[in-house]
């Protein structure tokens, strides 16, 4: 009786070594693709799914499959890019403020511009 095996020969297999977890594959790419996506959007390109696929070197389908439809990319992109500058602006507040000031003169909870502390007449 022939016995057959389900296993592809040696020769045909990748080693265990080179192989990586496929999850942590999937977000890297996915990661890859926004901030790719992200700095398109910076420098004003329009963004099309074909061209950001040949870019990254993955077909259409998977860059759906990664990231949704073209508007949740754009969503995601515009996220990171305003995470950015938020960080931007917290590093120079951090690097001009003055030594224990919380707040921007005039904006802190007890010195809101604009705000009045008086009760209205």
């Amino acid at each position: 009786m022939l016995e057959r095996t389900l296993t592809p020969p040696a020769a045909s297999r990748a080693p265990e070594a080179s192989r990586a977890p496929r999850s942590s594959g999937k977000a890297d790419l996915s990661a890859r693709i926004v901030s790719t996506a992200a700095r398109w959007v910076y420098e004003g390109k329009r963004l099309d799914m074909q061209g950001l696929a040949d870019e990254l070197g993955v077909s259409r389908v998977t860059l759906f499959r990664r990231v949704g439809s073209r508007e949740e990319l754009i969503s995601q992109a515009l996220w990171r890019l305003t995470e950015r500058m938020m960080d931007i602006a917290v590093e120079r507040w951090e690097a001009e403020r003055p030594e224990g000031e919380l707040h921007t003169p005039g904006t802190g909870p007890r010195g809101c511009a604009g705000c009045s502390t008086r009760s209205p007449p």
